[in-house]
């Protein structure tokens, strides 16, 4: 029967051939047809044969040796709107299961391991020297826009705040105000943050948050449309104007303050309201139950993982995972997917207030 398979030349004749076989009752999935598909070189329409690598089941495997991730859950990772609906977590829950670090080359952009693994996530981070933040971009740039921030900072990076540094200036400027955020210091607040909390943010007057909310979205959305037509209308020198008066207003240690506490606060509280929605049952137990709310928090801020990825930059050649990393190899920390790891939560796609423990890496990892 797989004779009469390998005949074929066009696509279309090779899936009709393999419904015909029922080849999928011997396990011969979409993967293993393509990759047949491919040997057979020529004698296939190359744009057909595009046209058919986006059909994908969770059946298809990675090969052991098959380091490249799928064309299509590599464009996934790249689309902004992918992030809005539950396709991001389908392609991390095929790569978790298939192939858990992998290289993606999408289209405009350079070639990037994606680490899906909790445990990987973890070993990454804790190794600030041989993994490094600010080699390369931090978050996730294609080559023009990284192009055109080199230009206007002579840096890969548009701002350089604690997130884009390394050793030896992050641990010295982390130190400053470090003290501050240990919780028996933070507890001496509760009073005053509550009262913020419910008049300001960050003594921000209350007209001024809009802008506050558009310079937050602008700094951790550069490849958001919206965002990206503002910039693209401008010259590099304009940019460089534009920042400066940013920078009048936030220095880069005001800026990682007010602009992560900003975004992430409000993703994880509009997330848990959004999820305790969807549960009825699990909106009248904590309901029933205020002493869950700690759990409650801790939960949202897993759930949606406002912060979905980092990226880092190899110093040496190093392994991980039975993957050799090359020096200046470019990282993609998978943050949401980590915490919605098979081996390290129960129930992942669930919402759960009572989780214990929950250790999601929604901060990251490490010092």
């Amino acid at each position: 029967q797989i004779s009469d398979i390998v005949r074929v030349t066009t696509i279309v004749d090779v899936y009709a051939a393999l419904v015909e076989k029922r080849a999928y009752r011997l396990q011969f999935t979409h993967a293993k047809a393509f990759s047949m598909m491919e040997e057979m070189g020529g004698k296939l329409d190359q744009q057909l044969l595009q046209a058919f690598r986006p059909v994908r089941t969770n059946m298809d495997t990675a090969t052991t040796g098959d380091i490249n991730i799928p064309a299509d859950i590599a464009a996934t990772l790249v689309d902004p709107v992918a992030y809005a609906d539950d396709r991001i977590h389908d392609s991390y829950r095929w790569l978790r299961a298939n192939n858990p670090l992998g290289i993606a080359q999408p289209e405009k952009f350079d070639p990037f391991w994606v680490v899906t693994k909790h445990a990987h996530i973890q070993a990454i981070s804790r190794q600030n020297d041989l993994f490094h933040n600010a080699d390369r971009p931090t978050t996730l740039t294609n080559r023009a826009l990284e192009e055109r921030v080199r230009k206007i900072t002579g840096s890969p990076n548009l701002v350089r705040s604690l997130v884009q540094m390394d050793a030896p200036d992050h641990p010295k400027y982390r130190a400053l105000t470090q003290g501050w955020f240990m919780p028996n210091n933070l507890g001496k607040f509760e009073g005053r943050v509550r009262e913020i909390a419910r008049a300001t943010i960050l003594g921000v007057p209350e007209a001024d948050e809009p802008r506050m909310l558009k310079l937050t979205q602008e700094l951790f959305g550069p490849q958001d449309p919206d965002t990206a037509r503002v910039r693209d209308a401008l010259s590099a020198e304009q940019v460089s104007v534009m920042l400066q008066a940013i920078i009048a207003d936030f220095s880069a240690y005001y800026m990682i303050v007010a602009t992560a506490g900003h975004d992430t606060t409000s993703s994880s509280t509009a997330g848990a309201i959004w999820a305790l929605a969807r549960d009825p049952v699990e909106f009248a137990k904590v309901k029933a139950n205020p002493d869950l709310i700690p759990g409650l928090v801790d939960e949202a801020i897993r759930w949606m993982t406002p912060v979905k990825h980092f990226m880092r930059s190899a110093t040496a050649d190093t392994e991980l995972g039975g993957r050799k990393i090359a020096k200046g190899d470019w990282l993609m920390l998978c943050y949401a997917s980590g915490n919605r790891d098979e081996e390290v939560f129960e129930e992942p796609d669930r919402f759960r207030s009572d989780r214990k423990p929950n250790r999601h890496v929604a901060f990251g990892y490490g010092a």
